[in-house]
């Protein structure tokens, strides 16, 4: 770095000498003006000779050794691009999670609609209605969710005591009716189904047929959904689920 430092101002230290010995050597002064502009600019160009240097050396060569050290230090640091499997299986876990949060907001929607729908028609007080989903692929596009099955639960009903004493004096108007009623239910009630003990211990009981006739209807109705996918239930006393 000296050396090429001692060369360059030994240049510049020659260029000025020779241009104060030729305007010495002038003896005219009209010559001498053009003589200045003459070894000026060779003064300039001495000045300039390092910048001039780096364009007349082989930049090609330059980028070639740039590359190659940059190379060397991605293969250091052990940089591994991903390859195309690993880019699908990236791009399927997007879809799927897009497609699972499509599929809950759904649900969530669809159950909202059909409780306001089937409190508005029925009159029942429903506690909680759950959506299950299916997906269904329908030629060669992506598989779409479906209703699968629906679950309606039932508010529990208002016990007896809290029935207004309006009521009460009704019903002792015709004692006998209302005796013969509760026997034949009772008689009836002996012989329970088998979907009536297992709702039962799981803390329901289904709903009469009437009221599931018209729950049915409106589900039917609204999204088209079978009779046999449907399940009425209703809470057997007013305890709030888990």
């Amino acid at each position: 770095m000296m050396v090429w430092l001692s060369d360059w101002l030994s240049d510049i230290i020659a260029v000025i000498l020779l241009a104060v010995l030729v305007e010495l050597l002038l003896p005219n002064k009209a010559m001498q003006r053009y003589a200045r502009l003459v070894i000026g600019l060779l003064i300039l160009l001495t000045i300039l000779s390092p910048i001039l240097r780096l364009f007349q050396a082989d930049m090609s060569a330059r980028l070639d050794a740039g590359m190659e050290i940059w190379n060397e230090q991605a293969m250091e640091k052990d940089i591994k691009m991903p390859s195309l499997e690993e880019i699908q299986s990236r791009a399927n876990e997007i879809r799927d999670k897009r497609n699972q949060e499509a599929a809950r907001i759904t649900k969530l929607t669809l159950e909202e609609a059909m409780q306001k729908e089937i409190e508005q028609q029925t009159e029942n007080k429903v506690e909680s209605i759950n959506v299950e989903l299916v997906w269904k692929k329908q030629g060669q596009g992506e598989p779409t969710p479906d209703i699968g099955a629906i679950t309606v639960t039932l508010k529990a009903p208002v016990p007896s005591g809290s029935v207004e004493q309006g009521e009460t004096s009704i019903k002792a108007v015709a004692p006998v009716a209302v005796n013969i009623e509760i026997n034949s239910i009772e008689v009836g009630s002996t012989t329970k189904s088998e979907p009536e003990k297992q709702a039962e211990e799981q803390g329901y009981i289904l709903v009469n047929k009437a009221e599931t006739i018209a729950i049915q209807g409106v589900l039917a109705q609204g999204w088209g959904v079978h009779k046999k996918n449907i399940l009425i239930r209703q809470r057997t006393d007013q305890s709030v689920p888990k």
